[in-house]
Order: C-alpha cells, then sequence, then structure tokens
C-alpha cells in the first residue's frame, strides 16, 4: 500500500461472511455464518476454484521469485510467503490470532454481531483457508487472510483479512499485500476480489476506494440496515457462456 493507504486501516482489515455473503474481509469486520457453513448451501466449486484449490503456492504463479526480497521507498525490506491455514507453525498462527485480536476486537464490539474469538479462529482456520504472511528478520509483520471460494455464481477470491503490524503501517504492505492478492486472482482466472468492510470504519474504506474497490451488486442496502458493505474490484472479464 501507499503509505496513506497504511495509515487508513489502522493495523488491519477483517472480514467474515454472511448468511449468503462474505462480510468479511479484513479491511474492516464483518459477521456472519462461517466459510463452512457456506459451502454446504452455496454453488458448487466451478472449473477455475477447483484448479486454484489445487494450487500448493500460487505466490509462484505471480512471481517465480516470489519469496524473493520486498523493498518499500521508506526503507522497509521483507519477504512474502504463501501458507495454507493447516500448515502455519503454531508460534505464528498465534501471532495471527494476536494480531487480529489487538487490531479489530474493539471494531467488532460496535459491530451488530460483537466479537466472538472463538468463532473467528474456527474461521481463521478452515481448511480452505490461505496466508500470504510478510516477515522481516525471520518475524512476522503482516498478513492476509484469503480463500478461493464461489460468491453468488461468481468465482472469486475472497479476502477476510489483512491485518499490518503498528510499526508497518506507513511501508506500502498493504497495498502490495493487495496487488499480490489481484495477480493471483488474474493468474487463476477468477473474476472478482471481493472483501467486507464495516461502515463504521472509514478509514479502511477510503483505503479500498484509493485501490480501485467499488460497491459490490451483492452488498446489503440500506433498508437491510446491515452495519458492513461487500466490495470488490473486477480482475477477469465475465466470461461468454455462449457456445460459438
Amino acid at each position: 500500500m501507499s503509505s496513506p493507504s497504511d495509515e487508513q486501516i489502522e493495523g488491519g482489515i477483517s472480514n467474515n461472511k454472511l448468511h449468503w455473503t462474505n462480510v468479511g474481509v479484513d479491511a474492516a469486520a464483518v459477521v456472519g455464518s462461517s466459510a463452512s457453513d457456506k459451502s454446504e448451501s452455496e454453488d458448487e466449486d466451478g472449473e477455475d476454484i477447483v484448479k486454484a484449490h489445487q494450487l500448493t503456492d500460487p505466490l509462484v504463479l505471480v512471481d517465480p521469485n516470489s519469496n524473493g526480497p520486498f523493498h518499500s521507498r521508506s526503507g522497509f525490506v521483507g519477504c512474502v510467503r504463501h501458507f495454507k491455514a493447516q500448515d502455519i507453525p503454531s508460534n505464528i498462527l498465534s501471532w495471527i490470532f494476536d494480531l487480529m485480536e489487538r487490531n479489530m476486537k474493539v471494531m467488532y464490539e460496535k459491530s451488530q454481531d460483537g466479537w466472538d474469538f472463538e468463532d473467528k479462529k474456527e474461521e481463521m482456520t478452515d481448511r480452505n483457508s490461505r496466508y500470504l504472511i510478510v516477515f522481516t528478520d525471520d518475524s512476522p509483520v503482516a498478513f492476509t487472510h484469503f480463500q478461493f471460494d464461489m460468491d453468488y455464481g461468481r468465482q472469486v477470491l475472497y479476502c477476510y483479512e489483512i491485518q499490518l503490524e503498528e510499526k508497518v503501517r506507513t511501508c506500502g504492505l498493504g497495498k502490495h499485500l493487495m496487488t499480490a492478492l489481484e495477480l493471483i486472482a488474474e493468474k487463476t482466472s477468477l473474476q472478482f476480489v471481493v472483501l467486507t468492510v464495516f461502515r463504521h470504519n472509514p478509514k479502511a474504506r477510503a483505503f479500498f476506494a484509493k485501490i480501485g474497490y467499488i460497491i459490490d451488486s451483492t452488498s446489503p442496502s440500506k433498508k437491510e440496515k446491515q452495519d458492513y458493505f461487500i466490495l470488490s474490484k473486477q480482475i477477469v472479464a465475465e466470461k461468454s457462456s455462449e457456445k460459438p
């Protein structure tokens, strides 16, 4: 992210999927059922989602040297690594939970559904969850939590969380991580990157607007009186259903 953007997200944004929809994308908080609940009622995985699930490390699609160093204009040096949730070392997973609580607990407590940390942990360790984690000097400093998923019939990359330690919030990491997700979506032919942001998180909303995210067609209307927006950015043009 650019420096202003990192300042705006104040460490993180967070999402959860709702009844039907995804209400959480680490950019603000979201509420609702877990991804595992959704899988029983949503569409079956599309062809590109199935292929994406088979990838060991989608970062390789973006850059064969993806584990190399990331240099920011501010002088920060770090590297980004991909993990499936079940493969994250226990000490790193504990750090993820701790950072999530430090950054998002107050934001969730202001939401309609409140803060349920055990439910959040279950969501974050779902078998389909993946992470990009930024390390500097072998210590984790930022992460994004995402899944390849079906959303209202669309094949999407759903961003649940993007969380940064305070000391790296003005280093461009937020934008860097979101760009990585967008490139992964492009390389896997997924139409949108989707996320959820709390209405009461204006800084996160401003950050996402700045990097091209708009209110998604599936976002609740004002009449529905929900406390979140669903945002999206189209990455790949919709495939034609017409046969030649």
